[in-house]
């Protein structure tokens, strides 16, 4: 195997871009993740790259991510947790920093919400389903166990696939943000663990099902204690799982609201000149919980396109009564200020349409139902609003 990965014939790990036994399967930021084909196995190669003092900083330190995860899957690994097996890791210290960490590909494997949502589509899928949930409820005791804290466990993270008896087996991967403990996991830091995945199967799975799963983490957990009172220990499980669901469900929510305030990959603010601005939608976040129908994924590029039209016909619009034709499958909402004072207030409190978007992806970070708001738009004149509009799709 070292060969493979080191020898004459190996792949240049800082350079896979130009291999033809490399394929890019992610790329995020400063991170890109490459499945490479060996003779004998396949690898999976995480790429992080650094910029600047801070990121060769940490490199040198050893706290760079791939560093993180290569010690945390070592040590899980040792201990006897399920996850995709640590093969080696490499750093680069000069300019740009980047660290190249290995671990092998397992094979014929899925995220847990793919293969949850594949069984729904196969004959007997209770049953599938059963089996599915038994490996999870498996894995989770097991790396729990063996001290492991995934603190980035959702499911996502979660790889499965068959086995040769019918089930299923299951792994974690990205263990930069894990934490491994001398001793197996205390109830209240396994419940923290599992929020992340309880906030899955409250959407996918029924109460009979999260139960089930409960009871096969459990049983797996305490098979190898003395005798205690089982149904005591569980019931203090389900009551600090409730918990910390809430906790995490708030953290989430927090987390994605801060999105709203910035450009990203789910928003973008927009400027059009001649004092238009706004933040539209341009990936939708939600879509595995709201049904949008055709509503699309839209760049910054594509909002100016639709929206520099609309801005020129209101300004060439009467001030009180004009208006503007919608793009396709758009709908327009155009407010305006009735005098100076209300000018005064928008432009510090913020435009109804402002507040309107903030409120509904607000509600729907929350997973509540709300009318959906794709953007908005102000004009501003002398530094003060004096037109605003939400941007919402025509179909419900």
């Amino acid at each position: 195997m070292t060969t493979e990965l080191f020898g004459p014939d190996a792949p240049d790990w800082l350079n896979l871009d130009n291999d033809e036994r490399t394929t890019c399967v992610k790329t995020g930021h400063q991170r890109s993740v490459w499945h490479v084909a060996l003779p004998d196995c396949d690898v999976y190669a995480k790429v992080f790259t650094g910029r600047g003092i801070l990121d060769q900083f940490k490199a040198w330190c050893g706290l760079a991510n791939g560093q993180r995860e290569w010690r945390n899957a070592v040590s899980a690994t040792a201990k006897g947790a399920p996850l995709a097996t640590p093969l080696a890791i490499g750093v680069r210290h000069a300019e740009p920093t980047t660290v190249v960490y290995l671990c092998r590909a397992f094979v014929d494997g899925t995220t847990l919400p793919k293969a949850w949502s594949e069984s729904a589509d196969v004959a007997q899928s209770r049953q599938t389903q059963n089996r599915l949930i038994d490996a999870i409820a498996t894995l989770y005791a097991k790396g729990h166990g063996a001290g492991l804290c995934h603190l980035d466990g959702h499911p996502n993270n979660v790889l499965v696939r068959k086995n040769d008896s019918g089930g299923f087996e299951a792994v974690f991967i990205d263990l930069a943000w894990a934490r491994v403990k001398k001793h197996a996991l205390e109830t209240s830091a396994a419940a923290a663990s599992l929020a992340q995945l309880d906030h899955f199967f409250r959407r996918v799975a029924t109460k009979t099902q999260r139960l089930r799963f409960l009871h096969g983490y459990h049983a797996e957990r305490v098979s190898n204690e003395v005798r205690r009172s089982v149904t005591d220990r569980l019931r203090c499980l389900l009551d600090t799982i409730h918990t910390a669901h809430d906790h995490h469900t708030k953290r989430l929510a927090a987390r994605r609201d801060r999105r709203l305030g910035k450009n990203g990959k789910y928003f973008s603010r927009i400027t059009l000149g001649r004092g238009w601005s706004g933040m539209f939608v341009l990936k939708h976040p939600r879509r595995h919980v709201f049904d949008l129908g055709d509503t699309e994924n839209r760049t910054v590029a594509d909002w100016q396109t639709l929206m520099a039209p609309v801005a020129s016909d209101l300004e060439r619009a009467p001030s009180a009564t004009g208006h503007a034709e919608a793009p396709p499958g758009l709908a327009l909402n155009v407010k305006r200020p009735t005098d100076l004072s209300q000018r005064i207030a928008w432009t510090i409190w913020g435009s109804p349409s402002y507040r309107a978007f903030v409120e509904t992806h607000r509600c729907r970070h929350r997973d509540e139902p709300a009318p959906l708001i794709l953007g908005y738009m102000e004009h501003r004149r002398f530094g003060l609003i004096d037109l605003a509009m939400t941007v919402n799709p025509t179909q419900p």
